[in-house]
C-alpha cells in the first residue's frame, strides 16, 4: 500500500529551534547525535534524517579476573584497575539512498561521538561492525534505517574543557602552584596533560623534577623556548610546540613523542581537592608557565 507514496529527498531540521534535550516546538522529541571525526568535521544526525532512539547512557564496571587455588573453596577474585569498553549503537532513518552513502561516509570510523542528553560530553568511538543500509520493515522502499555500532570509551570526557593556567613564574614567584579543578566535579580520577614551558636550555645530565602530589617525573635534555607535555592519558611525554619571536606559541605538527627522556610515575588528579604542582631545577627561572588540561571523565 505505500509502493506509490513519494517521500521527500531529505529531512531538514532547523538545528536552532532545537534545544540540547532534543525538543524542536510543537515536534516530537527528537534526540540526537554529532560525529567528530579525525580532522574535526562535526556531522549532525539531524542533517541526514530522524534517530530512531537515544542511546542510553550506560555504567561500565572495573574487570575481574578469577584464580583457583589449590586448598581454596571458592576461586579468587581480583578487581583491576582497567573496565570494560562500551557498546554503543546508533540507528538512523533516511528518505534516499544517496543520503544513506553520506551517512556511511561521514559516521563511520574513528571520532568522537556527542549524544543530545549531555551535548557538553562526548565519547572516543570507532566503528566495530559492517554498516549497510536496510529497507525499513513494512514501510515504503524508499525508507532505510542505517544502523552503527560503535565500541566506545569506558568514560565520557567534557567536549571543550577549560585549560588550567597558572600565573608566570619567576625568581620570585618560589617553585609551587596549587589548584583546584573547577565544577562540576566528576567522581573518577582522570589522567591529565600537562604542558610547561621551557625557558632555559636544560642539556646533558642537567635534570629537571616536576611533582604532582608527590608524585615525581624527573626530565633531562630539554631545549630553551619550547613547550613539552606529560600525557598521562597516553602515558608518553612529547614536545608540543615552540615560541617564537614574537612570543606567541607555534604548535608542532609531529608532537615527537620523548618519553624516552622521563623517568618516573605520569600523575594522575582526584576530585573535589586541591592538587599541588612543585618543580625544581638546576637551572634557575628554567620553567616559566605551567597548563594543565585535567581530562575529567564521566562513567556514564
Amino acid at each position: 500500500m505505500f509502493g506509490n507514496i513519494r517521500f521527500p529527498k531529505g529531512i531538514k531540521f532547523d538545528k536552532n529551534q532545537m534545544n540540547s534535550s532534543g525538543i524542536l516546538n510543537g515536534r516530537p522529541n527528537l534526540g540526537w547525535v554529532r560525529f567528530i571525526d579525525s580532522a574535526e568535521n562535526v556531522h549532525d544526525s539531524r542533517e541526514y534524517g530522524h534517530l530512531a532512539n537515544t542511546p542510553r547512557v550506560c555504567w561500565s564496571p572495573q574487570t575481574i579476573n578469577t584464580a583457583n587455588v589449590h586448598g581454596r573453596s571458592e576461586p579468587l577474585v581480583m578487581v583491576t584497575d582497567q573496565r570494560k569498553p562500551k557498546t554503543i549503537t546508533i540507528s538512523i532513518g533516511v528518505t534516499d539512498e544517496r543520503i544513506a552513502e553520506n551517512v556511511l561516509r561521514n559516521f563511520c570510523g574513528s571520532g568522537k561521538l556527542v549524544i543530545s542528553t549531555h551535548p557538553d560530553l562526548y565519547y572516543n568511538v570507532t566503528t566495530s561492525d559492517i554498516v549497510q543500509s536496510e529497507p525499513a520493515s513494512g514501510t515504503s522502499r524508499y525508507f532505510s534505517i542505517i544502523e552503527i555500532t560503535y565500541t566506545a570509551s569506558v568514560y565520557r570526557y567534557l567536549l571543550n574543557e577549560k585549560i588550567i593556567k597558572s600565573p608566570e613564574f619567576n625568581a620570585d614567584s618560589g617553585r609551587s602552584w596549587d589548584f583546584i579543578l573547577p565544577y562540576p566535579f566528576s567522581d573518577e580520577t582522570s589522567e591529565p596533560c600537562i604542558y610547561f614551558l621551557q625557558n632555559k636550555n636544560v642539556q646533558g645530565n642537567s635534570m629537571q623534577v616536576i611533582s604532582v602530589d608527590g608524585k615525581t617525573f624527573a626530565v633531562h635534555g630539554l631545549t630553551a623556548k619550547s613547550v613539552y607535555c606529560i600525557d598521562s592519558q597516553r602515558k608518553i611525554f612529547f614536545h608540543a610546540g615552540v615560541i617564537d619571536s614574537n612570543g606567541k606559541f607555534k604548535k608542532s605538527q609531529s608532537k615527537e613523542d620523548q618519553t624516552y627522556l622521563v623517568s618516573g610515575e605520569f600523575p594522575i588528579l582526584s576530585a573535589g581537592r586541591k592538587h599541588t604542582v612543585s618543580w625544581r631545577t638546576q637551572e634557575p627561572e628554567a620553567i616559566t608557565r605551567i597548563c594543565i588540561k585535567p581530562n575529567r571523565r564521566w562513567n556514564i
